[in-house]
């Protein structure tokens, strides 16, 4: 009779000795077979291969269904072979296969044929105690059909129960499963969703940072223009008072000019006084009125010439004080020996020390990450010179300032070393 293979079996269980019982089993399983389907009942085990572990076999199709039958004979207690009771021995199939039945929970019921009596617990092994403890079924061949139909209810009873509590089991399991995928999905947005806001929050810190530090370039060098251009206003106006002096004409004040006023004002005076006179002396004077107005027009064109000419001084100023502010930048502090560094490339290699407490940064230039800080006295040697920056190569810390971490390699502004 076809059967399904041992390893990929789930349903029913007939386990009997065929000695004993092999008529009853081979009627019982025609009857389950027809009920439930062929592939629903399992009742032999007589495949098993060359070289397989037939302990493990058995486990495997016992320990793949859901009921087992155990059919009970006359002599299913007292079966022998040449070592004596079969049932004594631990490598008998009947008792391998109901002792993993009980082992695993899986439901076992005993079935009595031959009028057998329900074996008595001194009569059965350890492993199989609590087989006696089980409700028996009995199976008359006078009574056939009824008895078998009585079996195939409580077998109905029992494949419901066990399929549903598999289903369940099924269903929880996936249930569990999709949500822990759901929580390990939260739980990735969540991290995502942080490492962007601290992505977002440092961006925006170093963007403010980099702009404060550009506000406080530009009103630096605003300042440093405006001192140099203050000062070539006050040598030119000295020059010029100077000079004019020299001449013998009459010093002018021209001291810079306050609250609005424009120091070349003082310049113009003496013209524009001179031309204010002129008009005056124009209105008391009895002049032909054809004369007046010539006269008055040539004031005018002279007052525009001085104008003019005020303005383009004050242009030729501002050029001259622009040229040399871009032409004569700060010079590098006294003690520092750097600028050797930043004129010549045969210094690089030179080992120097640092005059006070620096920042180490990734790149030339304070728009760099700070990577670390240097104490007073660290010795250095010089790779290269950028600019103002000189990168180096950590070789003896004095001190941490502040517990900071040491670094061995970077930038570090040439202002701070000799």
């Amino acid at each position: 009779m076809s059967q399904p293979a041992a390893g990929q079996f789930s349903g029913i269980f007939i386990s009997y000795r065929r000695d004993d019982s092999s008529g009853h089993a081979g009627r019982l399983f025609d009857r389950l077979s027809a009920r439930f389907g062929v592939e629903q009942v399992f009742m032999d085990i007589d495949q098993i291969e060359p070289g397989e572990d037939f302990v493990q076999v058995i486990e495997s199709a016992v320990g793949s269904c859901e009921v087992l039958i155990a059919l009970i004979g006359r002599n299913w207690l007292a079966s022998r072979d040449e070592s004596g009771r079969r049932l004594d021995n631990p490598n008998d199939f009947v008792r391998l296969e109901i002792a993993v039945a009980l082992v695993r929970g899986i439901p076992v019921i005993p079935v009595l044929v031959q009028g057998a009596n329900m074996p008595r617990p001194q009569d059965l092994p350890e492993n199989l105690l609590t087989l006696s403890r089980r409700h028996a079924l009995e199976l008359s061949d006078l009574r056939w059909k009824h008895d078998v139909d009585q079996l195939t209810g409580v077998l109905e009873k029992i494949l419901t129960r066990q399929r549903e509590a598999r289903r369940n089991a099924t269903q929880a399991d996936e249930q569990r499963r999709l949500e822990a995928q759901r929580q390990q999905m939260e739980e990735q947005a969540r991290q995502l969703e942080e490492a962007r806001r601290e992505s977002e929050v440092g961006a925006r810190l170093k963007r403010e940072a980099e702009e404060a530090e550009a506000r406080q370039r530009r009103e630096s060098e605003d300042r440093r223009v405006a001192t140099a251009e203050q000062g070539e206003l006050a040598r030119a106006e000295q020059s010029r008072r100077n000079a004019g002096t020299a001449e013998g004409q009459p010093a002018v004040n021209t001291a810079p000019a306050t609250k609005g006023e424009h120091a070349s004002a003082a310049h113009s005076a003496p013209p524009l006084r001179s031309i204010v006179e002129a008009t005056t002396q124009l209105k008391k004077k009895s002049l032909p009125k054809k004369s007046r107005r010539i006269l008055l027009l040539g004031v005018i064109v002279l007052l525009f010439v001085v104008v003019s000419e005020v303005y383009l001084l004050l242009w030729a100023q501002r050029v001259r004080v622009g040229d040399r502010a871009t032409n004569n930048p700060p010079a590098t502090p006294e003690g520092s020996s750097i600028s050797a560094i930043a004129t010549s490339e045969s210094q690089i290699g030179r080992e120097m020390t640092t005059t006070t407490n620096v920042n180490v940064r990734s790149g030339p230039g304070r728009t760099y990450n700070r990577i670390g800080e240097l104490g007073t006295g660290s010795r250095i040697r010089v790779l290269q010179v950028s600019d103002n920056w000189a990168e180096v190569e950590v070789l003896q810390v004095m001190e941490i300032p502040g517990g900071g971490e040491p670094v061995t390699r970077g930038w570090i502004g040439i202002t701070w070393l000799r």
